[in-house]
């Protein structure tokens, strides 16, 4: 089964929806009124390995659960129902689920399983420790109860957020998702609706800051960072530090600040998003920030923007098979940011198919026509293909 689980900076941000897998469209069926423990293991992995494909993955889904069906994870306050009503076929993204029973028991008309699921994509994989019971309904094997464990799930140490309006922090959440998956637009847009909100909150700047340094404007980033650094009395420390090291011209000092933050708030993905870029593109270190994301991925493997980061800087250290492997994955992900397509723009740039990363750059634009910097990029490539001289791009 496979949960998009609640990812925390402080406040609580989604539950998403449960997931198990077949390799057909009908659930294993049961003889009546018995269960053994070979028809379990093969229900069980049968049904995880159904759960790709979007559409097909969420019909495989419905198969295996009924809206009796619970699930209580690592994080959750009570026990969830599941809904196998308006199933969203986004969540079935992966390339491959593989479930490996560790071990059935049966109970007279309850199933008893331990095991392991991993998810695949583009060669990478991440995995889950699970247990859950299996019960017979209307002659087919469905899973009764679940609960789950998974390294994105087992610390939650976060720079979080600091107010006394629970609306700012919830949009502060919000921006720094956003942030982090490279919806920068929507994240500097935030900004004012966040000081709205909480007009002393340091924090609320970092989503124009962030908009800023994309579209080239340094002074508006500038002015932006001047704008956190002068309420940061109120932040925690880990906030403190982490905006101090964005705020600094100093570069060493930056990586400084922001390697204290992280040994308050290790497991928070904007911090590991302003480490990379710290590291990997100002110290000019790929090979540094690219073992430090693998251990950020293990903890975060679905998360949009890391996968993003670690392709520039397989990249930066001519790394083309492993680079273009994050950059799907990042447009996998996060299907609807503009940033994913520049991203990948950029790899086909580099590795010279000029015609597909002009269509990636126009897919860019599509989805965001603001986006200075694929608008350059995309004039670029066009001045190349009529003869011109490239633009700075």
């Amino acid at each position: 089964m496979k949960y998009i689980k609640t990812l925390t900076l402080g406040v609580t941000v989604a539950l998403a929806a449960s997931s198990c897998s077949h390799t057909g469209l009908n659930s294993t069926p049961a003889a009546s009124g018995s269960l053994d423990e070979a028809s379990v293991k093969a229900f069980a992995e049968e049904w995880h390995a159904g759960l790709v494909g979007y559409d097909s993955g969420a019909e495989v889904w419905v198969t295996g659960l009924t809206n009796e069906s619970t699930y209580f994870n690592a994080g959750f306050a009570e026990p969830q129902q599941v809904s196998i009503d308006n199933v969203d076929p986004s969540f079935f993204w992966e390339d491959a689920v593989v479930c490996d029973v560790k071990d059935v028991k049966v109970y007279g008309d309850v199933a008893s399983v331990y095991g392991t699921v991993t998810y695949v994509d583009f060669g990478m994989g991440w995995r889950k420790v699970f247990h859950g019971t299996v019960v017979e309904r209307e002659g087919r094997l469905v899973w009764d109860r679940w609960m789950e464990c998974s390294d994105s799930s087992l610390a939650n140490n976060f720079a979080g957020w600091t107010s006394q309006n629970p609306a700012a922090g919830a949009e502060y959440v919000s921006m720094a998702w956003n942030i982090i998956n490279g919806d920068f637009s929507t994240a500097r847009a935030q900004t004012d609706k966040i000081l709205e909100l909480d007009p002393g909150m340091a924090t609320a700047h970092l989503g124009a800051a962030w908009g800023a340094w994309i579209d080239g404007d340094k002074a508006a980033a500038d002015a932006a960072m001047s704008a956190a650094v002068a309420a940061l009395d109120d932040e925690g420390e880990a906030q403190q530090l982490m905006i101090r090291a964005l705020a600094t011209e100093d570069t060493e000092e930056a990586v400084r600040l922001c390697e204290k933050a992280l040994v308050l708030a290790p497991d928070d993905p904007l911090l590991a998003v302003h480490y990379t870029v710290l590291v990997g593109l100002r110290q000019e270190d790929p090979a540094s920030a690219a073992r430090f994301l693998r251990r950020a991925l293990k903890r975060w493997p679905n998360v949009g923007g890391l996968h993003n980061m670690m392709g520039y800087m397989l990249m930066a250290q001519d790394d083309s098979e492993g680079a273009e492997k994050h950059f799907r994955m990042y447009m996998r992900l996060q299907p609807k940011t503009a940033n994913a397509y520049d991203s990948m723009g950029d790899f086909l740039r580099v590795t010279g198919k000029a015609e597909e990363a002009k269509a990636m750059y126009e897919r860019t634009l599509e989805l965001d026509p603001e986006f200075k910097a694929a608008k350059r990029k995309l004039d670029a490539l066009s001045g190349v293909a009529n003869g011109d001289a490239p633009s700075d791009g």
